[in-house]
């Protein structure tokens, strides 16, 4: 996946399944659209990650995008927030279905 600035790729990787204490579950949960984050200005060259932790709505969008852990802490948030508010899942019937994503912001050292 690229992002959305020609300096920056950002990669998504699927954490684990959360813990029994979460009362969310990921198993059948499957990323259908996603769009990538914007790099920050305010980031200036700097790389990092943002794990973040997404509720899923029945209709398959995501309901609550929240931040478990980043580095640098703060740079990336919002990037990574907004993106994946915009998130298509498959839809399900259960509830508090959630899952836990790291989006990774890399300068493109091939230029």
């Amino acid at each position: 996946m690229k992002a959305s600035s020609p300096f920056v790729a950002a990669l998504i990787a699927l954490f684990s399944a959360l813990s029994a204490a979460d009362e969310c579950t990921n198993k059948n949960l499957s990323i259908l659209a996603s769009t990538p984050p914007q790099y920050p200005a305010k980031a200036c060259g700097q790389e990092g990650w943002v794990k973040i932790r997404i509720l899923v709505a029945p209709n398959g969008h995501a309901h609550k995008v929240s931040v478990v852990e980043s580095k640098p802490e703060g740079v990336f948030d919002l990037a990574a927030i907004t993106a994946a508010e915009s998130w298509k899942f498959n839809s399900h019937t259960e509830t508090n279905r959630c899952g836990e994503y790291v989006l990774v912001f890399e300068l493109d050292k091939s230029s």
